[in-house]
């Protein structure tokens, strides 16, 4: 009767264990998918945080290049007002003027599309990172069908 209850205990054990595994294996697996579907959503709202950054440099840009514009025009009215010829170092100063202004908007856009660049790349690794829980839930799964002793490996011990 000692041996019987002895396998019997052994047995009971295998299945507790077995059963205790298969249910850290399921909520590993629920765990990597609720994480998957969160990197999902941060990436889907950085990926709108980037088209309307992008949409806002637009607007920016054009904004200030009609600033620019009423401002030289200013400036053309106010030479041409005070009697001056445009010709020689006015005109050159206006040119200046010009150029460093197109310097600006130029430096702005590259600094906006950089701030977009690193959202989207934001996004591109939370979807990455999504896509390593995913695969980590799967793994997870195929665990459960190695966590339970066979018939086979209990009558074999």
């Amino acid at each position: 009767m000692g041996v019987t209850a002895m396998i019997g205990a052994t047995l009971l054990g295998g299945f507790l264990q077995g059963r205790a595994a298969r249910q850290q294996a399921q909520a590993q697996a629920k765990q990597a998918e609720a994480n998957a579907q969160l990197a999902y959503q941060n990436a889907e709202k950085t990926q709108e945080q980037a088209e309307l950054q992008a949409k806002n440099n637009a607007i920016n840009e054009e904004n200030k290049r009609r600033r620019i514009l009423v401002q030289q025009g200013q400036q053309r009215a106010n030479i041409g007002a005070a009697g001056i010829q445009a010709s020689g170092s006015a005109a050159a100063a206006l040119a200046d003027n010009a150029f460093n202004a197109e310097q600006d908007l130029a430096i702005e856009r590259y600094n906006g599309r950089q701030r977009v660049d690193a959202l989207v790349n934001q996004s591109t690794d939370l979807v990455n990172q999504g896509d390593v829980y995913k695969a980590n839930a799967r793994q997870y799964r195929n665990c459960l069908l190695y966590t339970s002793p066979s018939p086979r490996d209990i009558s074999g011990s």
